[in-house]
């Protein structure tokens, strides 16, 4: 099944949502952001946002 343009995921969506699950992956504790840290972090509170919102905006199509 095919997606249309309004639901593929934006580029920079993906780009920040998979640099953020790698930090939270990091396996010395040292380097991984703190729970705080990972709450505060710009992909969760603002990068995906502007993207969501657009897509959240519009109707999802009818399977009948």
């Amino acid at each position: 099944m095919k997606r249309s343009k309004e639901e593929e995921p934006d580029a920079v969506c993906v780009v920040g949502a998979v640099a953020f699950v790698l930090s939270l992956l990091e396996p010395d504790p040292t380097k991984r952001p703190s729970v705080r840290a990972a709450l505060e972090e710009r992909w969760i509170n603002e990068g995906h946002r502007e993207g969501h919102a657009q897509r959240a905006s519009t109707p999802a199509p009818q399977n009948r």
